[in-house]
């Protein structure tokens, strides 16, 4: 039975919402987490890390680590964070809910997690660091307004976009271990728990982006059947996004 344009509209939702991926992503990061964090109360996990933070000031030269960490803990994230605004309001404009809100609520949970962790969990101080460093909050607020910018983007992200909040959120976490404030496990730790809080959150929350539901919906066989059903021999066969509402 050829399914209809009003069945695979309501569909759309349920196809973009893979909640058992989401969730197992969720669980997964919050697992390497606490992992690492274990690790991390070992001489031999502190060993290790002191020296991936010897290996990553030998491979950042000096004019570098200056930049990096000068713009990795302030500037870069509060034009993150305005940036977020304006497409907050773009986003709120076409009444894309579920976006502002997965937006807003991932450094909502994951920021305060991140703060907590750090000041509430002991572990065994790594040379050259005198109190608890694991995890970073900076490095946690930098990426939360990374996701928050490719969750809020008007349409779903082009590879030049997703290649762009990559190498910004490198610059990130590269810039809190080269300024000496984090070290490399703390920046890994915050890493994990953005993810984490991510994963958990568009588990619950839904699609964000709703061109994803709609390239979904556009795979089914049966969908696509129908379409073509639907335009005849010589009917339009163009993506049904790109129709005006007269020709869905």
């Amino acid at each position: 039975m050829p399914l209809s344009m009003a069945d695979a509209t309501s569909e759309a939702p349920r196809l973009g919402r893979p909640f058992g991926r989401w969730l197992s992503a969720a669980l997964l990061g919050a697992a390497g987490f606490v992992v690492l964090h274990l690790a991390l109360t070992t001489a031999t996990g502190q060993r290790l890390d002191a020296r991936a933070v010897a290996s990553t000031f030998k491979l950042t030269p000096g004019w570098l680590i200056v930049g990096l960490g000068w713009g990795a803990r302030g500037p870069v994230i509060a034009a993150l964070a305005a940036l977020m605004a304006v497409l907050a309001l773009i986003a709120a404009v076409h009444r894309r809910w579920r976006a502002c809100l997965a937006a807003a609520l991932i450094p909502v949970v994951a920021v305060p997690i991140s703060y907590l962790v750090r000041t509430s969990w002991p572990v065994l101080a790594a040379p050259g660091f005198s109190e608890q460093t694991y995890p970073s909050t900076h490095a946690s607020s930098g990426l939360a307004a990374v996701v928050g910018v490719l969750i809020l983007w008007p349409t779903w992200p082009r590879p030049r976009v997703q290649l762009t909040s990559a190498v910004v959120a490198v610059a990130i976490l590269w810039g809190n271990v080269a300024s000496h404030a984090h070290r490399v496990a703390d920046v890994v730790g915050s890493t994990l728990l953005i993810g984490a809080v991510t994963a958990l959150v568009l588990s619950l929350v839904g699609p964000a982006w709703p061109a994803a539901a709609r390239r979904q919906l556009r795979e089914q066989p049966a969908v696509t059947h129908h379409l073509r059903q639907r335009a005849g021999p010589g009917g339009d066969h163009r993506d049904p996004d790109r129709l005006g509402p007269d020709h869905r």
